[in-house]
């Protein structure tokens, strides 16, 4: 999928993957683990702004309001 700097990523394609990625661990999966699969797998870019942008975006786990990720 996602191959090089400056190439766009396929939105529809991550979140397929990211969707078969959570339907494969019987136990459940975090939203970080998914991200990192994700990277690994190359669908998303391993930079740094794509690892800031993507915890403000998950949420908060129970019980640890305003608490940082």
């Amino acid at each position: 999928m996602y191959r090089m700097a400056g190439e766009r990523v396929r939105w529809l394609a991550v979140v397929d993957q990211a969707r078969q990625i959570m339907e494969s661990h019987e136990g459940g999966v975090t939203l970080r683990q998914v991200m990192y699969r994700l990277v690994s797998d190359k669908a998303l870019p391993h930079t740094a702004p794509m690892y800031r942008a993507c915890p403000r975006s998950w949420p908060r786990p129970a019980g640890r309001a305003g608490s940082s990720t």
